[in-house]
């Protein structure tokens, strides 16, 4: 794809929407779903919104999250200069469940297919060159799901879609299972005229109105209330994430769960549109098509774990944590 690029000289301001347009374009052609343009403006809202769920603990053990968190909705902070973010998405989507299912235990959604990080980060890498070939003096700076950026906000803010009571972004198009990576740039491009608003009217009805089947459907009662995960409590953030052992009063409420949860998002009303995605780097992981539980259950090692699920995102649990699991269900 990157061979039908053609050097140019540099834009000026009056032909940015055109630059934009070329951009999209590209994108769509790289596979991407969804393309919007955010304006890259400080969200003071939601910086003192995620201070206090800093300071309500519910980032559980992740310290990490507690590191500079004004600079998770201040893209000046990231990238001086910074006026725009092209806001990308995917579907990932996809039938065709791991053999381990029929073992009634449960891999979320996402992790089915090969590690996603790679997959996109080589797609945007591909898109930032091509910019680079239209506009020589844009600096760029990408993240895929890795870095500080509040990802679905600026997606938000971008038209891609809204954050639901399950925090998750919904787009109109294939609702909640959509991955998301981002652009920051200097170039000033167009935004949609909803853009940077708080008022999410362009989308319509599309909202979670009086819905809270996410919230009721929660059986470790991570989402407590609409908007607000306790990762805590969170079975996601339990059987990845965590480095301890799952509390006892979860331990029951965690099955059929061994890495991940979709709980929140399979009761989700928008979600009745999603759509098997047609990218074929999303299909079924090759070993999650012959994995069994026993199988499994067998290794021994952490070494005999990496080689068994290499590729996949499962490594991001370890093989302690997945053995942890594993004793659970």
């Amino acid at each position: 794809m990157i061979s039908q690029v053609q050097n140019s000289e540099q834009i000026n301001p009056a032909q940015y929407i055109n630059l934009a347009d070329k951009i999209k374009s590209f994108a769509l052609d790289l596979g991407f779903d969804l393309f919007g343009i955010a304006p890259a403006k400080k969200s003071k809202s939601s910086i003192a919104y995620l201070k206090k769920w800093l300071a309500e603990g519910k980032n559980a053990d992740m310290k990490w999250m507690k590191k500079f968190p004004e600079r998770r909705a201040d893209p000046q902070k990231l990238l001086p200069g910074a006026k725009s973010i092209i806001c990308l998405a995917v579907n990932y989507y996809t039938l065709n469940s791991p053999l381990i299912h029929k073992d009634k235990v449960r891999i979320a959604r996402y992790a089915w297919c090969r590690n996603y990080h790679k997959i996109i980060e080589k797609r945007v890498k591909l898109l930032k060159r091509f910019i680079k070939s239209l506009a020589p003096d844009a600096i760029l700076k990408s993240y895929v799901d890795t870095g500080s950026l509040l990802e679905r906000y600026y997606a938000a803010q971008a038209g891609l879609g809204f954050i639901g009571k399950n925090t998750c972004l919904i787009t109109r198009e294939f609702g909640s299972y959509v991955f998301l990576a981002e652009i920051i740039t200097n170039l000033k491009l167009p935004f949609a005229k909803f853009a940077g608003k708080r008022s999410l009217s362009h989308m319509g009805a599309l909202s979670c109105g009086t819905c809270n089947r996410c919230i009721k459907a929660c059986p470790t009662e991570a989402l407590s209330a609409p908007y607000a995960i306790d990762s805590r409590k969170c079975i996601a953030y339990l059987t990845i994430e965590s480095r301890g052992k799952i509390p006892r009063n979860l331990k029951s409420k965690i099955s059929p769960w061994i890495f991940g949860c979709d709980i929140c998002q399979e009761v989700c009303p928008h979600n009745i549109r999603a759509k098997p995605t047609k990218n074929t780097d999303f299909a079924l992981a090759p070993i999650l098509k012959k994995l069994t539980l026993k199988q499994l259950s067998a290794v021994k090692t952490e070494e005999e774990f990496k080689k068994l699920l290499a590729g996949t995102s499962l490594i991001r649990a370890k093989f302690k944590g997945i053995k942890n699991n594993l004793m659970v269900i």
